[in-house]
């Protein structure tokens, strides 16, 4: 199938005889589209000559000879070698996308065919990495008789085969436990929700499922022993002095015993993590030395390198740093973007080579540190039409995931991104997309729009980006492989992909948070600055999925800006549902369901917002009415 052809858009600058200024492009566009089919005339004319006794277009500013001219790509070059020989060569480096200006004067831009939207469905790109390795493994497959073709092994046979001695080398028993836990998706019904009297921005596990970390718009940290992942014992709180807004992000060391989080201002704390240990650094980085940050900017996103001696942030002044622990000072300044890096991470959790940046200039630029040394990035992913709100890496420098203000997520690949001088090339507007709404109060307008050039692998859609930057993950290598990728949501549901885009689940926090929006029901008519946003809403900014068990946590905004925040703990309940459906008493448990309510330090549950401790009385009348089947929460 032939490809669409591009368009050529010519640009003249068109003086006000009064003024002395250059018009908008919109006022000087001219569009001509190269058609290959055209055959010249024996005089053609000539599209870098005005006539100075032709009418000016309102509309279009100069019209170039006639409106309806079209031209062919070896009539264009014909005409561009006559006028002057280099623009031919021009003509064709801008052929490959860009934009510049030509030797007589006039701006030449080479924008690439309209490309259709296509209504969701399975990536054939995603569905190529299902049966691969780099995502988890297939389930082993079995004969079907029947139609002589290979199927999925069920859950039983699974069993059956591991009872029968069927898996025995590391990589069977690898694939089986992911086999297994892949298909253990945590449940929208929640275990139990921790209030906040403050807006929640982050909440994650630690790489090894021991404890949990929070932070709120009070600037302080709360962690939580997670050993029991269903039964959390709140254990230390961290506080960052002087900050402002919210605490932006935070990160933990490799080894899980330092928390370094940033607020958005010049300065970094890092807490130990260890129970009964108080003690916090700080670390400036607006120090005044060669590579040192503004003191008026703030840090957006903070990430510990591979060996723990590093400090990677991006941050409002359009800038990442790197800040070496044992200097004691910025080392490094990354400079590349056109507006605030978001988001930061490392391609490699074992080499700190490789740096991801992501930026409300709608761009991820990749950078090596083992090449910087003209200060350019390595290269750069396009294809977000808005600003980028977060990245996440795989941790194998292949892999990275993006959200992005077009309400779209995005997977790429490290081997896909478009080299540095290509980027460079290309027009202003196509390199950084005008931001079109403000994500805090306004809705995104689908017009079907796409980039031109996007280099991701996969788009994953249906979640809601506004409010706030939202966050995605891949799921955890050890119990599923990487198998999904994961995202918060303004609408207060949590998504699950497959890696081919489909939807493999939803976690409906706004519905299991519901009885935290009822105890502050005297906020409902509070008139909102949020426009379009409901009272009753829950946005989920951050989630978190824990290593080895089919855990969820998800944290966010409830209400509207009322100012409360909440933390709500998922788990799957396949086995219970089976067991209630089997004492035909499902109907009966969901009319009972109603998850504990605890305050942030885990001390007393709520109730109607008001903290009161469990009665022992109501406890023992509802262990002798559900004696003969175990507790939902």
């Amino acid at each position: 199938m032939a490809q669409p052809r591009p368009n050529v858009i010519i640009y003249e600058d068109i003086m006000d005889e009064d003024e002395n200024y250059e018009s908008a492009p919109e006022e000087q566009e001219y569009i001509e589209e190269l058609d290959s089919d055209y055959e010249p005339e024996e005089d053609p004319v000539d599209p870098y000559q005005t006539d100075d006794d032709e009418e000016d277009d309102p509309d279009n500013g100069y019209m170039f000879g006639d409106p309806g001219f079209e031209i062919s790509d070896a009539a264009l070059l014909q005409h561009l070698g006559e006028h002057d020989g280099g623009a031919m060569q021009l003509f064709l480096n801008l052929l490959q996308g860009g934009g510049g200006q030509l030797p007589n004067g006039m701006r030449f831009v080479v924008q690439p065919p309209e490309v259709v939207l296509q209504e969701p469905g399975p990536s054939h790109i995603g569905q190529g990495l299902m049966v691969g390795s780099d995502f988890g493994s297939e389930p082993a497959s079995l004969p079907n008789d029947k139609n002589k073709k290979w199927r999925k092994s069920s859950q039983q046979e699974i069993f059956l085969q591991r009872e029968m001695g069927a898996y025995t080398s590391r990589g069977q028993t690898k694939s089986y436990y992911q086999s297994v836990a892949k298909s253990y998706l945590p449940e929208s019904n929640a275990d139990f929700v921790i209030e906040n009297d403050h807006h929640s921005y982050i909440g994650q596990f630690s790489d090894d499922g021991n404890f949990f970390y929070s932070a709120s718009q009070d600037m302080r940290i709360q962690l939580y022993d997670t050993q029991d992942p269903l039964n959390w014992k709140h254990y230390k709180s961290v506080l960052y002095s002087g900050g402002q807004w919210t605490i932006s992000d935070a990160s933990l060391s490799p080894d899980n015993r330092l928390l370094a989080y940033a607020s958005l201002s010049s300065t970094i704390f890092i807490a130990d993590t260890t129970p009964g240990f108080g003690e916090t650094r700080r670390f400036e980085f607006a120090d005044r030395t060669a590579h040192s940050m503004r003191r008026n900017s703030g840090i957006m996103s903070v990430r510990f390198s591979g060996d723990g001696s590093e400090l990677l942030v991006g941050a409002k002044d359009t800038c990442c740093y790197l800040y070496d622990l044992n200097v004691g000072r910025p080392v490094l300044r990354l400079e590349g973007h056109e507006d605030e890096v978001n988001a930061v991470c490392y391609g490699d959790k074992n080499s700190p080579h490789i740096i991801y940046s992501g930026s409300d200039d709608a761009t991820i630029k990749i950078w090596d540190r083992r090449s910087i040394s003209d200060g350019r990035p390595l290269g750069v992913f396009t294809g977000h039409l808005e600003g980028v709100t977060f990245v996440h890496s795989k941790g194998d420098g292949r892999y990275v995931l993006s959200n992005g203000k077009d309400q779209r997520m995005k997977l790429w690949d490290l081997r896909m991104m478009m080299d540095t001088a290509q980027f460079d090339n290309l027009h202003q507007d196509i390199k950084y997309p005008p931001a079109t709404f403000d994500y805090r109060n306004e809705r995104f307008r689908e017009r079907g729009n796409v980039h031109h050039y996007d280099k991701s692998l996969v788009n994953y859609r249906g979640h809601k980006v506004y409010r706030t930057l939202i966050r995605c993950y891949f799921s955890p290598p050890q119990s599923t492989g990487s198998r999904y990728v994961y995202t918060g949501s303004a609408d207060g549901v949590v998504r699950i992909f497959n890696i081919d885009s489909t939807l493999a689940g939803t976690i409906d926090v706004h519905s299991a948070t519901e009885a935290v929006r009822k105890a502050n029901e005297e906020y409902v008519n509070v008139q909102s600055w949020y426009r379009g946003y409901e009272h009753n809403s829950c946005c989920i900014r951050d989630v978190s999925w824990h290593p080895s068990a089919p855990v969820f946590a998800a944290t966010g905004f409830q209400g509207n800006h009322i100012g409360v925040g909440s933390i709500s703990v998922h788990s799957w309940k396949g086995a219970e549902k089976d067991y209630c459906a089997e004492k035909g008493r499902e109907d009966r448990r969901a009319r009972k369901y109603e998850p504990k309510i605890y305050g942030k330090q885990m001390q007393f549950p709520v109730t109607r917002g008001r903290f009161m401790p469990y009665s022992d009385v109501d406890d023992d009348e509802e262990e002798e009415e559900e004696d003969d089947f175990p507790p939902y929460n």
